[in-house]
C-alpha cells in the first residue's frame, strides 16, 4: 500500500505542475478572449438596441 501512496503523490505532484502551467497559459489567453466576446456582444446589443429605438420611434 505504502509504495503506491509514494507513487500517487509523485504523479499528482507532476500533474500538479502542468497545471499550473495550463492555469497561467489559460489565465493570460482568457482575458483576451473574454474581452473580445464582450465587445462583440456589447455591439451586437447596441445594434439591437438602435434597431429598437428606430422602430419605437417610427
Amino acid at each position: 500500500m505504502e509504495p503506491y501512496i509514494n507513487t500517487f503523490i509523485k504523479k499528482g505532484r507532476k500533474n500538479l505542475q502542468s497545471y499550473s502551467n495550463f492555469a497561467k497559459a489559460e489565465f493570460i489567453i482568457k482575458p483576451i478572449w473574454i474581452y473580445i466576446y464582450h465587445s462583440v456582444c456589447e455591439l451586437e446589443f447596441k445594434k439591437e438596441l438602435r434597431h429598437s429605438i428606430l422602430v419605437v420611434e417610427r
